[in-house]
């Protein structure tokens, strides 16, 4: 088992659609092939903004030191933990709670042969070597301030001290997530995981800020 080193590269300036999202800039992107790590595609004339708040980050979005595949004889574990921080000040306009963060998976050809498919029932239908939004097998993407408590198990929005009582769901300024993906040993391939940190008050949403990749082997 082989954890690739992380590997970055700094976007040009500008702004371009993906996932749907329009991108601030400047942007950190990271991509062993040295390519943009969403597939940028342009979708009709660019929209102003619609929204009079905005979202901005303070810290993050990142990936914890510690972050590591830990492989047994049946199975590999992705052990994963980040965390992000978004500014507030209503005065000024910038409102945390318009900023949520998703966790983007991308697997590669040869663990979509190996495992007949993606990695699970949630992805049915998507390509490999293509980055998507993280979900449960239902399809619900994790780290909607909206979606009800379930999907927030892996990724929740707190108060500093990031006690449960202390967790403000709508208009938390920090998100600290966990995330323990695993696929049977048996299964060989790629997985690449990243961070985005979106601006949710605009439609559509703008990517405001991105970590580097962690990419594992097995």
């Amino acid at each position: 088992m082989q954890q690739v080193p992380e590997q970055e590269t700094v976007s040009s300036r500008g702004r371009v659609e993906q996932f749907g999202y329009r991108m601030a800039v400047p942007t950190r992107l990271a991509s062993a092939d040295q390519a943009p790590p969403v597939q940028a595609r342009q979708e009709g004339a660019a929209q102003p903004p619609t929204a009079v708040t905005m979202a901005v980050t303070a810290d993050g979005p990142g990936y914890g030191p510690q972050d590591r595949l830990r492989a047994t004889r049946e199975w590999n574990y992705f052990e994963l933990s980040w965390g992000a921080e978004f500014q507030h000040n209503p005065g000024l306009g910038i409102n945390a709670g318009d900023g949520e963060v998703r966790q983007l998976i991308r697997w590669d050809q040869a663990f979509e042969v190996s495992h007949q498919g993606p990695p699970h029932a949630g992805f049915a239908g998507l390509q490999a070597n293509v980055w998507h939004a993280d979900r449960d097998v239902a399809g619900n993407v994790y780290g909607d301030r909206n979606a009800p408590g379930t999907h927030l198990e892996d990724a929740y929005y707190a108060a500093p001290a990031c006690r449960q009582a202390d967790m403000d769901q709508a208009n938390g300024r920090y998100y600290r997530g966990h995330d323990l993906p695993a696929v049977e040993s048996r299964y060989h391939g790629r997985w690449d995981f990243m961070l985005e940190a979106l601006d949710v008050s605009n439609n559509p949403a703008m990517v405001v800020g991105q970590s580097g990749i962690k990419a594992f082997v097995f």
